[in-house]
């Protein structure tokens, strides 16, 4: 059974709730992505259409499906790019689970605007059209759906054309229905109607004994159901006689599926899948053809998963359907004991490859595998077929420094770029070449990439990462260093296309636009590499937007502070006064003072009422939120992220916005060796739990009528809260307060600081 919606958020919101500010990525929850890994570049109709971009064997199967049909040479037509669009669309925005909202579908309104003709309306008349199964925990199934609504709906039609809007029947069927509708498998909410027995209509017999066993079904009742709409498929006089019997074979599935501790139960899916092939060809039964295969197609993916897989996949490559392309992904998932809520084995990977599953589904779990068979049965495939999916198979399993990469060099360089494994064999190509270090060749082929017209951003974000490394000057740096980003990670969901949403302090007016940054690369380079110096010529640099300079000045600001350079700071200051406009006399006040005691606790105050200042440029498009500042942890995690670890910076950047790399060619070993000595140091100095309070403290014993003074020891006392909690900060939170009670009892910010602890 798959993970319900509401499990999920419930296990987000654990998450959120248990992370501490060690763990800050955690409790970010938006991380800037400049490259998708779970799928390609959204909307996804360019890719369905066929352009494929870098394919990666992280993607979602969906995608794999559709790559492959491109690979083989037999693209999508109109109609199946039409179906696959709209699964991968309602998949996208959980659609699946249209059941915990029912109230905004067309067929629900239809229901209530037709139910309320006849009794008033209800105060509240919304459905749990979703139903929690008491046996199992968080176990979330869809109860009421599409189909009951609109069955509801014209049975209501039929009984007002019949016996009249106003007349006692009608009245006591429309009441009964409210109460089958009310029962959502919770046993203390079971309402089961009550049988007519005094009724000479049969008509009106029949559809009370369907209401029971709708009600029935509804409460999980199953066993009860499926005899009650086995009498109505055996009753003669009964119009729907067909829809009970298809009726009573979902209760049986549901039985063998809903109602076991097990997987499902094999006992009552032979059962069902009898009687559909008992009566799937029977005249009678032809509205309901497509609804039995569906159910037959159901309990075969269950039965024999295997052989399913296989029909599925030759249906699949001959032509795609929303249908068969979503049951092909659950099939696919049983198969290969792939856990939806299972990531960390997912990740790993490394099962056996499950031989005889069908040519795309053996290039699929081939491309995707870690084991280590998967280089070899890649090599094997490939030198016995010759075709492209299988070059692009062995391209993934094959690291550049084996010899066998040469194969996959020459079959590269025979492609032209219209070849749909060509982007996707370059990205290793020019791997090869900076492993190698053939330089020139990776930047020449690079260049041609990146002039690509119609090249997806989620690619060009990849070869961007390729392409600065090799940069030569700190403007290259910079012109391949910063780009748009494709969206965010976080918000409750997995690689979301977003539109930031941020004040630009220039017009002070609110922008929606992607947001323009420097990639995930070029920021590890940045906070890890670069001196002082080197930040101040990059911060000079006026091409990248005002966001991504504030925060960049910022860290200048702040690393010059610690490492106790002030005309670092000055300078930092002066650009500061320009771009952060909400400080902006504050920035003027302190490049004013001389007095180098004032100045340092004017540069305190700055960094305590503005605390978005961070030692490193970081993925998180929002930086700090208020009232938050940097801790040891940020200061002792200036190096890149080691992904064989947990221990990288907190918010995490995409493993594929962050590759494998070498240092900037234009950094010089003066330059790498003159910001190591500058980080050694970072990572000595004290959090701004300490680090700010100290100043503040110390000045206000001697400044007394200084009157930022009040103000800045409330923020010290609020920095050593919501900061590091440490001993010394928590010395210095309780010499502040006192301070302030002391020399200012009266005071605004005295009363607004009641505690030190």
């Amino acid at each position: 059974m798959k993970l319900s919606f509401m499990k999920l958020l419930s296990l987000i919101l654990i998450i959120i709730l248990t992370c501490n500010k060690t763990a800050f990525g955690c409790a970010t929850m938006f991380v800037d992505q400049f490259s998708w890994s779970l799928h390609p570049n959204l909307p996804v109709n360019d890719f369905v259409k066929g352009n494929l971009g870098v394919i990666q064997p992280s993607f979602a199967r969906i995608y794999l499906v559709i790559a492959y049909r491109y690979l083989i040479n037999k693209p999508l037509n109109n109609n199946e790019i039409n179906q696959t669009v709209k699964l991968i669309n309602d998949r996208l925005g959980h659609v699946s689970f249209y059941c915990f909202d029912i109230t905004k579908m067309d067929y629900y309104k239809d229901w209530i605007n037709e139910r309320n003709l006849v009794l008033k309306p209800e105060k509240n008349t919304n459905l749990k059209a979703y139903t929690n199964l008491n046996d199992f925990n968080y176990i979330t199934i869809c109860n009421i759906q599409a189909d009951a609504l609109n069955k509801a709906t014209n049975t209501l039609k039929n009984l007002i054309k019949k016996y009249g809007i106003k007349t006692p029947c009608v009245i006591d069927w429309v009441k009964n229905q409210d109460i089958v509708f009310k029962n959502d498998g919770n046993s203390q909410n079971t309402k089961i109607p009550t049988p007519l027995t005094k009724s000479n209509d049969s008509y009106l017999m029949n559809e009370r004994n369907y209401q029971i066993a709708c009600a029935n079904f509804y409460a999980t009742n199953y066993e009860t159901a499926y005899t009650d709409f086995n009498k109505l498929a055996n009753t003669k006089d009964y119009r729907d006689k067909a829809l009970a019997k298809y009726l009573a074979i979902r209760t049986l599935i549901r039985q063998g599926t809903v109602k076991t501790k097990d997987q499902f139960n094999i006992e009552f899916l032979e059962n069902a899948q009898a009687q559909i092939l008992k009566i799937k060809d029977k005249p009678e039964y032809s509205a309901y053809i497509n609804a039995l295969n569906n159910l037959n197609n159901f309990i075969l993916d269950r039965l024999d998963p295997k052989s399913r897989l296989r029909q599925l996949d030759q249906e699949l490559i001959n032509n795609i359907t929303y249908d068969s392309l979503e049951e092909y992904i659950s099939v696919y998932d049983i198969v290969t004991g792939y856990d939806p809520n299972n990531f960390d084995t997912n990740e790993k990977n490394i099962q056996p490859l499950i031989p005889n599953l069908g040519s795309m589904s053996e290039w699929i779990q081939v491309y995707q595998s870690k084991n280590s068979d998967a280089c070899n049965y890649a090599m094997q495939k490939f030198n016995k077929t010759s075709t492209t999916q299988w070059l692009i198979n062995l391209n993934q399993h094959t690291a550049t420094s084996d010899k066998n990469f040469s194969t996959i060099i020459g079959q590269f360089n025979m492609l032209n770029q219209s070849n749909k494994a060509y982007l996707t064999l370059a990205y290793k190509v020019t791997k090869y070449f900076i492993d190698s270090k053939q330089y020139d060749k990776a930047i020449n082929l690079l260049d041609k990439l990146l002039e690509i017209k119609d090249l997806d951003l989620s690619s060009k974000n990849m070869y961007l990462a390729q392409r600065i490394q090799l940069a030569k000057s700190l403007d290259q740096f910079v012109k391949f260093g910063i780009s748009t980003e494709v969206g965010s990670w976080g918000n409750f969901s997995d690689e979301v296309p977003d539109n930031y949403i941020y004040i630009d302090p220039a017009v002070k007016t609110i922008k929606s636009k992607p947001l323009h940054n420097f990639i995930p690369l070029a920021q590890g380079f940045i906070n890890s590499y670069f001196s002082l110096d080197m930040l101040k010529k990059l911060s000079s640099t006026k091409i990248y937007t005002l966001p991504s300079r504030l925060n960049l000045v910022k860290v200048i600001f702040l690393r010059s502070a610690l490492l106790n350079k002030m005309s670092y700071v000055n300078d930092a200051a002066t650009i500061l006064a320009q771009i952060d406009v909400s400080y902006k006399n504050l920035y003027i006040n302190f490049l004013k003072n001389n007095s180098p005691e004032e100045k340092k606790f004017l540069m305190a105050y700055i960094m305590l009422i503005n605390s978005n200042f961070l030692p490193y440029l970081t993925t998180n498009s929002n930086n700090f939120n208020s009232y938050e500042w940097w801790g040891k942890y940020d200061l002792t995690n200036l190096h890149m992220p080691d992904y064989n670890t947990d221990d990288g910076y907190y918010s995490y950047p995409n493993k594929v916005d962050y590759p494998t790399y070498i240092k900037p060619l234009f950094l010089s070993k003066e330059d790498l060796v003159q910001a190591s000595n500058e980080i050694k140091s970072l990572n000595s100095a004290k959090p701004a739990s300490v680090y700010l309070p100290e100043i503040v403290v110390s000045f206000a014993k001697t400044h007394k009528n200084y009157p930022l003074v009040p103000q800045a020891l409330h923020l010290s006392v609020r920095c050593t809260h919501l900061g590091q909690r440490c001993s010394d900060g928590s010395k210095l939170s309780k010499e502040a307060f006192q301070l302030l009670h002391k020399n200012y009892p009266n005071n605004l910010w005295a009363k607004k600081t009641p505690y030190y602890y």
